[in-house]
């Protein structure tokens, strides 16, 4: 089946399986505008369930009625979230294996997860309370330098980490150590 594909933050995120899916929705990460989408693309694919069908032939449904059609269809499927530190994991390896694979832009990817794990605002998400303990703290540290690099980039400032190319290098080094010791 051909990933669905979202459009986030310069970025297209793809999503390759029914689990990835669920494990984004179940942190917030899908609205219900995509949700109707992958439907719709479900469909396309060959898969269909009842919910699936109700859930793409109801393109002005309410978010709430959206994400309950979707964990039915995923249920119909065969497919669950079995806790949010799972999905947490599950979406952060989806997002992070295409940080390693240069599949989406490096410093895009890496605010992103940043963003939507809360690991550096004082929004909190589903999955902000699993990002210590999966270990992805150095992301926060990576994004907040290149924050820096490209400030540098425009006027002079008291600390300067580098070219954006080098902490590039270090996220992609990084999210390869993080596959490394998560797989």
């Amino acid at each position: 089946m051909e990933p669905f594909v979202i459009q986030r933050q310069g970025f297209e995120l793809k999503i390759s399986s029914i689990e990835e899916a669920a494990a984004l929705e179940a942190i917030g990460i899908l609205n219900s505008s995509e949700l109707i989408a992958w439907a719709g693309h479900m469909l396309n694919n060959g898969q269909y369930t009842a919910s699936i069908d109700t859930l793409d032939d109801t393109p002005e449904t309410s978010p709430e009625r959206a994400h309950r059609l979707f964990k039915a269809a995923t249920a119909e499927l065969g497919v669950g979230v079995r806790s949010l530190h799972d999905a947490a994991f599950t979406a952060a390896r989806v997002i992070i294996q295409q940080i390693a694979d240069e599949e989406i832009d490096t410093e895009a990817g890496c605010q992103f997860l940043c963003h939507n794990f809360s690991l550096n605002s004082s929004q909190v998400g589903a999955a902000s309370k699993f990002s210590e303990e999966l270990g992805m703290r150095e992301f926060v540290f990576l994004e907040h330098e290149m924050c820096h690099a490209r400030a540098a980039l425009q006027h002079p400032v008291p600390y300067d980490p580098g070219p954006p190319e080098v902490i590039k290098q270090e996220i992609l080094s990084e999210a390869q150590r993080w596959l490394n010791a998560n797989t």
